[in-house]
């Protein structure tokens, strides 16, 4: 259910470009995921959807640069929309990602992502 939710959600955000939607019958404004950030600071986090029990986060991370390591409360899903990057967790489990690909990240699992080209990621909790 998480991959069809998340292949949906990078098609909507990748062909929506500063247009209006109608969502429950009110006109609300998307924008971009590239147009999100202004900074050109090393990792950059924005919450875009927060529910009770469901997030989706968009985290860009400049070339070279490190999303250090951490441990996610509950299982997500981090999928790689733009850009090239690498997946590693503390066990030693390592997947190279590119646009489209994805993981799935278990709770409570120590890891980090390195960027070897400037990357854009959804990632769904």
């Amino acid at each position: 259910m998480r991959l069809v939710i998340a292949l949906l959600l990078v098609s909507i955000i990748s062909s929506c470009s500063l247009s209006k939607i109608n969502l429950n019958s009110k006109m609300v404004k998307s924008e971009s995921i590239s147009n999100v950030f202004k900074d050109e600071k090393a990792v950059q986090t924005k919450v875009l959807f927060n529910n009770v029990d469901q997030k989706v986060i968009v985290l860009k991370i400049q070339e070279n640069e490190v999303l250090k390591e951490h441990v996610s409360k509950v299982a997500a899903l981090l999928v790689c929309i733009n850009g090239e990057a690498i997946y590693k967790e503390k066990d030693g489990r390592t997947i190279s990602m590119k646009n489209g690909d994805f993981v799935e990240i278990p709770k409570e699992v120590l890891h980090e992502v390195v960027a070897t080209k400037e990357s854009e990621f959804l990632l769904i909790k």
